[in-house]
């Protein structure tokens, strides 16, 4: 399987002309919902279905990386990958700094009912309005409430034990990005 090369005739051959920051396969199609809940973050690369995952996190950003021409999965299934035809140097065909955050998802299926990251889990999800944040923590958390186009549609502090409250909010999918200092989570919930 090749990615970013179309090798027909010699003549014909192309490249693609960008760049990729991940490439994930699941044993099954995902929603649509489920593509726009883990955009933009990162996976730990144990999630049911997950076949295959390359992230990209190697090497030094436009640096020297002549020797780092192996692709990691980052599944238990390690089906690494060969660069080929890069130059590994410089800022044009070599390892990029994505430039995202290291936000991480936990896939949640509309099924679940919780979402839960890290010591933190709202519920219930699905919900038709109000969620309560529940966890280990300490102190103030901050919370900002995403539709799947990536717009901010809110944005709170919570205590534990605090209220989050989609009532007025249409149904859909919603992400919420939640922050304690520097660590941050992206989960999924479902407004019914």
């Amino acid at each position: 399987m090749r990615f970013g090369a179309w090798t027909g005739a010699l003549s014909t051959r192309t490249f693609f002309n960008g760049s990729v920051d991940e490439v994930r396969f699941w044993d099954s199609a995902l929603s649509p919902s489920d593509i726009a809940a883990g955009l933009d973050c990162q996976i730990s690369g144990d999630e049911l279905g997950l076949i295959a995952y390359w992230d990209f996190n190697q090497g030094v950003a436009g640096g020297n990386n002549a020797d780092e021409n192996i692709l990691q999965d980052r599944t238990p299934l390690l089906l690494d990958g060969q660069l080929t035809d890069f130059q590994l140097s410089g800022t044009a065909s070599n390892w990029l700094d994505s430039g995202s955050p290291d936000i991480y998802c936990d896939f949640v299926s509309v099924d679940d009912p919780s979402a839960t990251f890290g010591n933190l889990s709202f519920y219930p999800n699905p919900t038709l309005g109000p969620l309560q944040l529940d966890g280990v923590f300490l102190g103030k958390v901050a919370v900002e409430i995403f539709n799947t186009q990536g717009q901010l549609i809110g944005k709170e502090e919570l205590h534990l034990g605090d209220d989050l409250d989609l009532s007025g909010a249409p149904a859909g999918v919603y992400l919420i990005k939640t922050s304690i200092g520097k660590q941050q989570f992206v989960n999924r919930i479902v407004k019914l």
